[in-house]
């Protein structure tokens, strides 16, 4: 092969001012194979290669600095610009040359013998001492993370199944959450601990981590088939106490829903099995989480496969989460729906899918899953205020007067507060209206709560769930011995037909288009049902009552 010096000098320089080293090295070692006159320079090569590719795996590993991996590149460059200095000299003679002198073969090394014995005399000393002072222990120094890094991973070397193919998968989950990393401008560092313990578990991992001031820790077994790498990945959350939160949807009354966080020991640690992209994908996913970037993390847990029990938990929560930030709510609920599929009992997953089943108006399906809950749980309030809410929707006032006395007993201060929640809501069409029952309370009630000698405004609401054809208020008019005169206005436009009906079965109806009635209402309890008229589902509606204490006779108003 025809050498050109001067295009090879160019070509490795060209690398180096890249920052490839690494290629450099592999680019100058074809070359020197070319021919048997570069035999020594090869040999040369070759000590070089071996101490900068020891160095450079110390680096992924996190036993050394980032400052001496650029000190040894450093020197690497320089003893490669000297290889091809004299080879455009034809200075193949390796004695003369100004490398690394204990790099030289065949240099004279006697004198390291009594230097290394002092060495290896000290290093026993001092692992003498560290172990009087530290116990049997098993682990080494901690890897130095970056300084702006927000979010530390610690991976510890994977320990093979059968040994002795040198797998090293933390060498390219390092690289690629890395790379993932970068490419995102998220600020983490990802560093190897140097020690590989076979007998690493949950609680030495978080020992060690907090030790290191590690977010998260992973750790691992790993086993080759057919070319494949297969991981038995474990991890282990170490982040602030604030960190790792998923959100909790929690019901208050009707219609208010309060955000709250929950951390789930599910999800802060466990036992994956998958692949290494999809580990790696579901790492970055939590990392991206984290850090709050929600669409880069609904983007890589999309991506990764859930495959295995913990993983479809860990990823399905993480990903339900990120989508609730971004209020996707359709696909949080999906997420859910999966995450249950494997682990049907969990708690947090039925919680939040039935909060945004009855956001959507699916009463039905949140009663169900609130109910799965209690069935786990009997105690468990934020369900049975969940059910309560439903059940009032679907006009189930057995079902919410029972959970109601279940609650009464659990928790006094929680019925007393759902109960102010109730009074205090707002109607959503009579918003000027001062005193509105919301549709638990408008089930039954006393109108007015005491006589009166002025005119009483009151608003009432109600619903017609979905599938039914009524709904119905009982309405006791307290009078001493005046009649009233009464008004109603329906509103929203909707077409209802109404009948009212006295304690002795006296009723009187009026049409979807009937806009008033002359009615005489004294003393006695009343039954208002409100009827669809050809309409489905979920059917809100809001109606004003006005009474003024008057004689001889009351108007029924429908506007």
């Amino acid at each position: 092969m025809q050498l050109s010096p001067e295009n090879l000098y160019n070509r490795i320089r060209d690398l180096i001012l890249d920052g490839d080293t690494s290629m450099a090295l592999q680019e100058l070692q074809t070359i020197l194979e070319s021919d048997p006159k570069y035999h020594s320079l090869l040999s040369w090569h070759t000590l070089i290669s071996a101490k900068y590719n020891r160095i450079e795996k110390e680096a992924r590993r996190g036993l050394i600095t980032e400052d001496k991996l650029d000190v040894s590149r450093n020197q690497t460059n320089d003893q490669l610009h000297q290889i091809i200095k004299q080879l455009r000299e034809g200075n193949l003679d390796v004695e003369g040359s100004k490398l690394e002198p204990d790099l030289k073969p065949g240099t004279n090394r006697k004198w390291l013998i009594p230097v290394l014995a002092l060495l290896v005399f000290g290093l026993a000393g001092f692992a003498s001492w560290r172990f009087f002072l530290n116990g049997n222990n098993k682990v080494d120094a901690c890897p130095g993370f970056a300084d702006e890094s927000q979010f530390n991973v610690m991976l510890f070397p994977f320990r093979e199944v059968g040994g002795g193919k040198d797998l090293n998968p933390e060498i390219s989950i390092m690289d690629r959450l890395d790379q993932l990393c970068n490419q995102n401008g998220i600020k983490s560092s990802i560093r190897i601990h140097g020690k590989q313990d076979e007998s690493l578990d949950f609680q030495t991992a978080s020992a060690e981590g907090d030790k290191c001031n590690a977010s998260l820790v992973i750790w691992g077994t790993v086993e080759e088939h057919a070319n494949v790498m297969d991981l038995t990945t474990r991890y282990k959350y170490l982040g602030n106490a604030e960190g790792l939160e998923v959100t909790k949807l929690q019901l208050e009354g009707e219609s208010q829903v309060d955000t709250t966080t929950s951390i789930s020991s599910i999800v802060r640690e466990g036992v994956l099995t998958k692949n290494i992209e999809e580990l790696i994908l579901t790492i970055f996913g939590l990392i991206a989480h984290e850090e709050e970037q929600y669409d880069v993390a609904i983007d890589a847990l999309e991506k990764a496969g859930r495959q295995d029990t913990s993983g479809a938990i860990l990823t399905g929560v993480l990903l339900a989460d990120a989508y609730l930030a971004i209020n996707n709510t359709q696909k949080a609920v999906e997420a859910y729906d999966k995450v249950l599929q494997v682990h049907p009992e969990y708690v947090l997953a039925l919680n939040n899918k039935a909060a945004l089943l009855f956001m959507a108006g699916n009463f039905t399906e949140a009663s169900n899953d609130y109910s799965r809950i209690i069935q786990l749980d009997p105690k468990n309030t934020d369900a049975l205020i969940g059910r309560i809410a439903a059940n009032t929707k679907l006009d189930r006032e057995e079902a919410v007067q029972a959970d109601m006395e279940v609650l009464r007993r659990l928790s006094p201060g929680r019925l007393r507060t759902l109960r102010s929640t109730l009074q205090n809501q707002k109607p959503k069409f009579f918003i000027e209206a001062e005193n509105f029952l919301s549709v638990l309370a408008s089930k039954s009630f006393t109108f007015p709560a005491s006589d009166a000698s002025k005119a009483v405004t009151l608003v009432i609401s109600g619903i017609i769930p979905d599938g039914k054809s009524s709904s119905s208020h009982v309405i006791t008019i307290q009078a001493p011995k005046a009649y009233y005169y009464t008004r109603f206005r329906v509103t929203n436009q909707l077409k209802l037909s109404k009948t009212v009906t006295s304690s002795t079965g006296k009723k009187t109806e009026l049409g979807p288009n009937d806009v008033s009635k002359k009615l005489y209402l004294p003393r006695d309890q009343y039954t208002l049902e409100m009827q669809r008229t050809g309409t489905s589902g979920n059917l809100y509606y809001e109606v004003e009552m006005t009474i003024e204490a008057g004689s001889g006779s009351a108007t029924l108003i429908y506007e």
